[in-house]
């Protein structure tokens, strides 16, 4: 039995994709035969360090007693392929498990569900009734992201890709206002994952303007490499972004979100020992929650009912190379499509 994390051939930043090579690499560590499913022979993410076992689709018959982990857009177009073989959804994003149409999460070859944030769950339970979702909790590797300097860079830094249009308000907001004069505003795109710890540990600010996510992995990273982080929660980081931590803004404020800019960096020259206690708490609770031992934990625990299940079939029972199947759009048109729907993020 082995257990497939199916994925695209994406080798750019991608939180998503990165989740899978560590659960990939908790799965191994706790004895599980487990290994990403790309679609090219010798492709392998590159942009941060891994060893993880991968294979090629085209190489692979996925066999009956195997377990076939599919992403919230694969779901849709995937959970009555390959019948019979047991299957787990990995929706790392709530908000696109039906941008590629309706799906059945509750399909007899569905195992098991996983969610990663608090409102996942929720969204999933509600959509989807007498759904029991697993939780993983996404880890930071706090040796990683951890503060650099003593004395950070007047740096407010975002994700140059996401919130476009609230961030451009916000900014030329401030801007009119001149209250970011001495501050540099750095969008932060296509960084490779020791380069982004790097920066988030030096800078001051770290802002998110977008309005609909998973989880919101970023900004756990910013909060444990010591950023003050300003933004919205966007769903996913409803469970960490709160006011004791953090610098939440109400979802779709724009004046607000200008309003807590200001405030945090008007108090980072005149009362910076109280964001610096702030930034100390939120580096504690990521530490504390967001570890990579809870994540291995709860991955192991979340795919155990789809090995159970697996267990009791047959190699012969279904033979499939998943790499013959038409298995939806490549993963830039999808995402384009689902920002589309979406509207915003």
């Amino acid at each position: 039995m082995t257990v497939y994390f199916w994925s695209p051939d994406v080798n750019h930043p991608s939180g998503g994709i990165r989740a899978i090579y560590r659960f990939t690499d908790a799965l191994a560590s706790s004895g599980i035969d487990a290994a990403v499913m790309h679609q090219r022979r010798g492709f392998r993410a590159s942009w941060f360090q891994n060893t993880t076992p991968v294979v090629a689709a085209e190489d692979v018959a996925v066999r009956g007693n195997d377990v076939l982990v599919l992403s919230e857009l694969d779901a849709p177009s995937t959970i009555s392929a390959a019948p019979g073989v047991t299957k787990v959804i990995l929706n790392q994003h709530q908000y696109w498990t039906f941008v590629q149409g309706p799906v059945d999460y509750l399909h007899p070859d569905v195992a098991s569900v996983i969610a990663v944030s608090d409102d996942g769950m929720r969204y999933l339970t509600y959509a989807f009734p007498g759904l029991q979702p697993h939780r993983v909790r996404c880890a930071v590797d706090t040796d990683l992201f951890r503060p650099r300097v003593a004395d950070r860079e007047r740096a407010i830094v975002f994700l140059a890709g996401k919130g476009t249009g609230p961030r451009t308000q916000v900014t030329r907001i401030l801007a009119q206002r001149g209250l970011i004069q001495d501050w540099e505003l750095r969008p932060l795109s296509g960084l490779p994952q020791d380069k982004m710890a790097e920066a988030l540990g030096r800078v001051a600010i770290l802002a998110s303007f977008s309005e609909f996510e998973g989880f919101q992995m970023l900004l756990t990273e910013g909060m444990a490499s010591g950023c003050a982080v300003v933004g919205y929660d966007a769903g996913g980081g409803r469970e960490f972004l709160t006011p004791d931590v953090a610098f939440p803004v109400p979802a779709s404020e724009i004046v607000g979100f200008a309003e807590r800019i200001e405030h945090v960096t008007r108090a980072w020259d005149e009362d910076r020992d109280s964001v610096l206690a702030m930034t100390a708490r939120a580096i504690s609770w990521v530490r504390d929650r967001y570890t990579l031992a809870h994540e291995a934990a709860d991955i192991v625990a979340a795919i155990e009912p789809a090995r159970l299940r697996a267990s009791v079939r047959h190699p012969g029972d279904g033979e499939y190379v998943v790499a013959a199947r038409h298995w939806g759009r490549d993963i830039a048109t999808r995402m384009r499509r689902a920002g589309s729907i979406l509207l915003r993020g």
